[in-house]
């Protein structure tokens, strides 16, 4: 027997709302953040325990943590935030496999196959008979007539001079296959004018060249060759593809060790263990002027200054002005900041990443360069001046991370457009196409290569 279970309208109006707060959630945008995102992990972080494991459930993220009664809020709030990401980046992947399953849209240097041929029949479609005076009878006697279908029509007749003239035209055409499609994405045909055909399908494309005046009378097929290019054709610019698949998981910044060198600021939570004659363990939060109120001590200033310096601070007063006691100060949850990546991003606009991010992790969060853009010379921007300067080049070749600065909130990451570039082939281990700076030489070129083969 089929039961059926009434739910009270106050807890089936409950269960609605933090179903529409999990979809919210769920549909966050993978580009900048925004200030509704925020409020959205506002709104979560101050809900009951309970209904922060069901919205964790409902975006997928509540499988991989257990929140017991005993979880703090901050370790929930982290796990909702990663479940975001998570979530933010699974859709992402979705939208890149969506458009692999799409007909391939030509585009420029892309090599297809015309394949014109006279009209042999056209297909038509029988116009419903009607019942009133001067209705057209109804089509019999031809296939698909008496269904409603198409008609197929006899051959088309044309004139014998139009017909050696097609003809003509069509083994002219057939002769310059395959066709390469210009910087522009534009077909140049044997006696017409530049095409433009990027950004159609293959079935888009034969319309469009079907529709020309002098080819109406043709019947046009444009297939596209997925042909892996070789040579100095089948270069590829050098570093792009570390962007090219999206992170598919995400580790929750609160667990990472904090640099000895890290900037406090507002938000900050610090975790501070007394000991000797006091045992008990106090949570501080650095407040929006900077400051940390230590009940027994009072505000301490330690906004701008450096992890290792406010450490060594505070346990040296503690142990001055408390008599007996001894403290031992750790990094709790570090604040998220507001960054902006701008110029030939992927993604451009505005980012909240974790106070330990650096500018390798916002360019990941802004889905990496485009191919117009530089990777050698990356700008960090901070009130106008440039701080830093990022050679991607160093950290892909020889590891070097030490122009990878951390980040401060208001921060603004510029990508210039590409500077001179120079392909290298042949005997070279990495044949590809690589960025040069002003004073690099043939040999550094090779070198950018990995250098030459046995073979050379």
């Amino acid at each position: 027997m089929t039961q059926f279970h009434l739910i009270p309208p106050r807890a089936r109006r409950a269960s609605v709302w933090l179903a529409g707060l999990a979809i919210g959630m769920a549909a966050l945008p993978v580009t900048a953040q925004t200030s509704g995102s925020s409020g959205l992990a506002e709104i979560y972080s101050n809900l009951p325990a309970d209904q922060q494991q069901a919205i964790l459930q409902q975006v997928g993220g509540g499988q991989g943590s257990q929140g017991g009664s005993g979880a703090s809020s901050a370790a929930q709030s982290r796990s909702g935030s990663a479940a975001i990401q998570n979530n933010q980046q699974n859709a992402r992947g979705r939208a890149a496999d969506a458009e692999a399953m799409l007909p391939h849209r030509l585009r420029a240097d892309d090599l297809i196959l015309i394949e014109p041929d006279i009209q042999r029949q056209k297909l038509s479609w029988p116009t419903t008979a009607g019942t009133g005076a001067g209705a057209a009878p109804p089509l019999t006697g031809l296939p698909g007539g008496a269904s409603g279908g198409p008609i197929i029509a006899p051959e088309v007749e044309l004139k014998p001079e139009e017909r050696t003239r097609l003809s003509g035209l069509d083994a002219l055409i057939r002769s310059k296959n395959p066709y390469t499609l210009d910087p522009s994405g534009a077909i140049q045909l044997p006696g017409f004018a530049a095409i433009a055909l990027a950004g159609l399908t293959e079935a888009q494309a034969s319309l469009r060249l079907s529709a020309e005046p002098d080819l109406v009378k043709l019947d046009v097929k444009v297939t596209y060759l997925p042909v892996q290019r070789h040579g100095s054709t089948g270069l590829k610019p050098y570093g792009y593809d570390l962007f090219d698949e999206a992170q598919s998981t995400f580790a929750p910044l609160g667990d990472v060790p904090v640099p000895s060198d890290y900037v406090v600021g507002p938000g900050d939570k610090f975790s501070v263990q007394l000991y000797g004659s006091q045992n008990r363990t106090l949570a501080l939060t650095v407040s929006r002027d900077g400051h940390l109120s230590f009940p027994e001590l009072g505000p301490i200033s330690v906004g701008g200054r450096r992890f290792s310096e406010v450490r060594a601070d505070v346990e040296s007063r503690v142990s001055r002005q408390m008599i007996g006691v001894r403290a031992s100060l750790s990094m709790g949850d570090v604040r998220s900041i507001q960054v902006f990546v701008v110029g030939e991003a992927r993604y451009p606009g505005a980012y909240t990443v974790s106070g330990l991010a650096t500018v390798t992790g916002a360019l990941f969060a802004a889905g990496g360069v485009k191919e117009i853009g530089s990777l050698r010379t990356i700008q960090l921007k901070r009130a106008g001046q440039t701080v830093r300067t990022l050679d991607l080049y160093d950290l892909l070749m020889r590891g070097d991370t030490s122009n990878d600065a951390k980040l401060l909130p208001g921060d603004a990451i510029l990508i210039p457009p590409i500077g001179a570039t120079v392909s290298v082939e042949g005997e070279v281990h990495r044949p590809a196409i690589y960025e040069l700076k002003d004073s690099e030489s043939m040999a550094d070129a090779v070198r950018m290569a990995g250098g030459y083969t046995t073979e050379a």
